[in-house]
């Protein structure tokens, strides 16, 4: 993983070690990473405690961090395996990105014109078998902020 940006209280410097991220929140200057095991890792801006989360924390599902704030959803479901994508590319107008899909679970390309848009476009879900799928957005789609979304 690498940051970038204003770094004035470290919350672009990726702590040394941190692998097996499943989400990352950012807030106003700190940052929060959920690992794949359900456990949380935060760095930057914490003097308001918004980096130092309760000791022993575990079985977390999502995480949000805010100005001075952080949150996580707490429950008993099995951790988050991270959704890998790898290879992105975009030429002759067409964007891509390879995905390990998992049997049983379906994935969506989605993308945005502005990081700032509430809504995420859907283009067409495809059923994943276990290997590795690359999803395509369609040529009339212009280059913008993409996510790939399993389901």
């Amino acid at each position: 993983m690498v940051g970038w940006g204003r770094d004035n209280w470290g919350q672009s410097d990726v702590p040394p070690g941190v692998s097996n991220l499943a989400v990352v929140t950012a807030g106003y200057q700190h940052n929060v990473g959920l690992l794949s095991n359900g456990t949380l890792v935060a760095w930057g801006y914490g003097l308001d405690g918004q980096t130092m989360f309760p000791a022993g924390i575990s079985n977390v599902l999502a995480v949000a961090a805010g100005q001075f704030d952080s949150l996580a959803l707490i429950g008993d479901a099995p951790a988050i395996p991270a959704l890998r994508a790898e290879d992105p590319a975009y030429a002759q107008g067409i964007f891509s990105v390879s995905v390990q899909t998992r049997s049983g679970k379906d994935y969506r390309l989605e993308y945005k014109d502005n990081l700032g848009d509430a809504i995420w476009n859907e283009l067409p879900t495809q059923p994943g078998d276990g290997m590795v799928m690359r999803l395509s957005a369609p040529a009339d789609v212009p280059q913008r902020f993409f996510r790939v979304r399993e389901l």
